[in-house]
């Protein structure tokens, strides 16, 4: 057979519009699941099962800090096909900095993609549209307004590097060991080579 859990609540009328979610706002169409050991990095989770018992997936709540200063992880767990093993191994992490590891339990910037063999992101169009990276460093870092840095892949197939930056030079910088001025091309469209003045 199969069961299911409904949650319906008419009379709540709570709402989210920010990036924040205080506890004030907790409304009553959730569901809640607490593990209130006194323990540092205990957790409170869901788990997916398979017809032979085993554990398929989960997803888990880690509480890094148990006492009121708090600190949460996301994690998420996978069982590898024909694995033939009653265990789950890390997918995905997302802890409480906002970092996002993808094949690591420690990422170590934002997003911090890690696994054996050749390792790839792929920004993609299903109908040919382009496809673009931005990168918005020295402005407010919302992406919007064009005053950003990107690289795209047009959809008659060339490959755009664009500089745009509102608060110094448009240059853009070729490096190697660590250093940054091997290689310049400035906004006129001159190109230093082993020299930083153009």
């Amino acid at each position: 057979g199969s069961n299911s859990i409904a949650i319906f609540q008419t009379g709540d009328t709570s709402t989210i519009t920010s990036a924040d979610f205080p506890n004030s706002a907790v409304g009553n169409s959730m569901i809640t699941l607490r593990n209130h050991q006194d323990t540092d990095n205990n957790y409170a989770g869901i788990r997916f099962m398979d017809a032979g018992a085993f554990t398929n997936a989960m997803i888990i709540a880690r509480n890094v800090d148990h006492d009121t200063s708090g600190g949460g992880d996301l994690l998420f767990f996978n069982r590898a096909d024909n694995s033939n093993a009653d265990s789950s191994s890390l997918s995905m992490i997302i802890e409480n900095t906002g970092n996002v590891g993808i094949g690591t339990n420690d990422p170590k910037d934002e997003l911090h993609v890690y696994g054996a063999g050749a390792i790839g992101i792929v920004v993609g169009s299903s109908n040919a549209g382009g496809a673009a990276i931005a990168l918005d460093g020295d402005s407010n870092g919302d992406g919007a307004g064009g005053d950003y840095s990107y690289l795209i892949s047009n959809t008659d197939g060339t490959l755009d590097i664009i500089q745009d930056s509102p608060s110094g030079t448009n240059d853009i910088r070729f490096g190697t060991a660590g250093t940054a001025d091997k290689m310049t091309l400035d906004s006129s469209g001159r190109l230093g080579i082993g020299t930083t003045t153009v």
